[in-house]
Formats: C-alpha cells, structure tokens, sequence
C-alpha cells in the first residue's frame, strides 16, 4: 500500500539541479522517482534548471516527465533561471538527489547544503568529499535507482532525522565553504608559496 507523505512547508519533495545533459543523468533521476511514487502517495518533484540546447536528449526526458505525470506524478521543470534564483527554490524542497555520472567538485550539493536540505548522490568526483554519509545526507550505491529510492525514502518519512542531516549540513557549508572560510584557505596557500621562494 503506497504511503502518504508527511507534508511541511516545503512545495517539492525532490529536486535535481544542473542543466539537462546526459552527464546529469536526469533519466536516472526520473527513474528514482517513478520507484518512489509507487510507494509515496502526492510525490513531488522539480527539475531546477533547462535544457543548454534542443536534441534527442531532450525529447527522451520530455517523454519520460510527460509519462510520469500521466502516472500522477507531480513533476515541475524550472527551465533556465538565473543563479541568483536557485537558493529560492532550494528553499522549497526537502531532498536534493546528485545523480551525476560524474562531478569534478559538486557546487550544487554544497548550495543544497547551505540550505539545510539534504544530499543523496551518486558516489563520484568531489561528491565524495561533499557528502558525509550519515551526517549530512547520504551516497548511494552508484547509478542504483533502487539505493536511491530507499534512501530518499527513509528521509522523506522521518522529518526529525531530515531535519537534523538538513542542520548538520548547513554547519559543514558554513564551516568549509562560506566565503570567509574559503579566503583563509587561499591565505594559507599562498602564505605557503611564499615561503618555498
């Protein structure tokens, strides 16, 4: 029996940031959340940001979202939206899933972070590093939609623990990547070139 969701003030469930391109894998995501919607009842999700231009890529996840939503799934596109505006609708969800094949750094789990929302992403690139697992979200088994779905599933029925990995996020954002942080760190380096001469 599908399970209804503990609704808060959050409008989407489920978001996925980046430009649609193949390397995103957002096929991956919508797959992740076809699995959750046949065991949450009113899922919602959104796709923050567009397509960097028209192709065979983007006729196959148009297909796939109009398929979804023909199932009853709630799925929301953004399109292109200046920088300025992703914060606003990290606001508005409660999970962000990476499902990346692969992420030289990973700024949209770090942006996420910085929004008390949690992470589940693929384990790749810098996401390694991002995602500590347990304490601000979690690393799924990579490219496993099921691993995924179990674990978005188990935050999005438990607000108290997603609550608490959404805290414990933001503390690391400001802790390793706020902008004093990061002036420190480049002091440092250069202190550190400068000595060597």
């Amino acid at each position: 029996e599908a399970l209804k969701l503990l609704k808060d003030c959050s409008q989407f469930d489920l978001a996925i940031l980046g430009r649609i391109h193949p390397i995103k894998q957002h096929m991956l995501f919508l797959q992740i959340c076809s699995l959750l919607g046949q065991q949450c009842q009113g899922l919602r999700a959104v796709i923050i940001g567009g397509y960097p231009e028209p192709g065979p890529y983007q006729r196959q996840v148009d297909a796939k979202i109009e398929q979804l939503r023909r199932l009853g799934l709630n799925i929301h596109m953004t399109g292109n939206i200046p920088s300025a505006q992703v914060f606003d609708w990290l606001a508005k969800t409660r999970l962000l899933l990476v499902t990346s094949q692969d992420e030289g750094f990973g700024r949209m789990a770090v942006e996420a972070l910085a929004c008390c929302v949690p992470v589940i992403a693929n384990p790749v690139g810098g996401l390694t590093e991002i995602i500590q697992d347990g304490q601000n979200g979690y690393l799924a088994q990579k490219d496993a939609p099921q691993s995924f779905c179990d674990l978005a599933l188990g935050l999005l029925q438990d607000e108290a623990l997603r609550q608490k990995l959404g805290a414990q996020g933001r503390r690391m954002a400001e802790q390793r990547y706020s902008l004093p942080q990061i002036a420190k760190q480049y002091e440092a380096l250069y202190q550190q070139i400068v000595q060597r001469q």
